[in-house]
């Protein structure tokens, strides 16, 4: 391991209460705090962590889905194209995208994809019906909601009722 890896895996030493404090408001004044301590980065996301591995160990194993096997630069690979097709659709930073499918391989893609797009993942209860989906949906102010085919009787009826949502996939 090198030294640099060294200084990321280092932990640093434990909070003051004054700086436990910080951790419950956000401004200009924690967020210099928090690059102060946590310098290693400035923006640590799965979406990084995931092109890491990929850089580090690009044909170890990172996921496996029933028959299906992806090391970490296929992971990498798949994940990308999820993020380019919604930055097509206009997603930017702190978007919402809304999803509602089963736990699939496809689930997280779109879950990966999404981080390294920027925007922020909802995962929409898929036991959930109709009026109470476009609830959670409107309430999160998504612009993208992707439903999976097998799921989309259950939004059909409501679909108009989503006014945020500029792209349904």
């Amino acid at each position: 391991m090198s030294r640099r890896d060294d200084r990321l895996e280092a932990e640093p030493p434990p909070l003051s209460e004054a700086d436990k404090a910080l951790y419950n408001k956000l401004d200009e004044e924690t967020t210099r705090f928090l690059r102060a301590r946590y310098n290693r980065i400035t923006r640590w996301v799965i979406a990084d962590l995931l092109q890491r591995s990929a850089s580090r160990t690009p044909e170890k194993t990172a996921l496996i889905f029933g028959d299906t096997v992806l090391t970490y630069r296929e992971l990498e690979e798949a994940t990308n194209r999820v993020a380019h097709a919604l930055l097509d659709l206009g997603v930017e930073r702190f978007d919402r995208v809304a999803v509602l499918a089963h736990n699939t391989l496809h689930h997280v893609l779109t879950w990966l994809g999404t981080a390294k797009a920027g925007g922020i993942y909802l995962a929409v209860n898929y036991l959930l019906r109709g009026k109470d989906i476009a609830y959670c949906v409107n309430h999160s102010e998504s612009k993208v909601f992707i439903v999976e085919d097998a799921l989309h009787d259950l939004v059909a009826d409501v679909r108009t009722e989503m006014p945020t949502v500029r792209h349904f996939i």
